[in-house]
């Protein structure tokens, strides 16, 4: 029965490379696993900075529109000073207008000859 042992060994061999293969297989299959794993905390960990720079920029925006709105509200009362500052010009120029026509009245008054002088105001008392 010399070739039935030759059939028996090339039976186990055959198993032996089997195992080896599923052995292989298994180590790719927990390679795999393992780097999927690493990718999926990876991923994670982006998500997590993603999460944490939308919040950083989201507090960046509302400082930035809290900033805005401080400047704005300053500007308006910079324009209420400006248009404050415009109304006293135009009266302080109509002041001097009437003051430059008075002073050309009373120049008027000065060049001209002086009225007759009547004696009616001191002979009343």
């Amino acid at each position: 029965g010399g070739g039935g042992g030759g059939d028996s060994d090339r039976m186990v061999s055959y198993l032996e490379d089997q195992v080896s293969l599923l052995r292989g297989d298994l180590l790719k299959a927990k390679e795999q696993t393992s780097q999927s794993i690493s990718e999926q905390e990876s991923m994670a960990n982006t998500i997590l900075q993603l999460e944490e720079n939308i919040r950083k920029k989201s507090q960046e925006s509302h400082e930035q529109q809290e900033y805005l709105r401080t400047n704005m509200e300053e500007l308006e009362s910079h324009q209420r000073e400006v248009s404050n500052l415009r109304i006293e010009l135009v009266e302080l120029r109509t002041r001097l207008r009437q003051c430059s026509i008075n002073e050309a009245k009373k120049q008027q008054q000065l060049e001209a000859p002086p009225p007759p002088l009547t004696t009616t105001s001191t002979a009343s008392t």
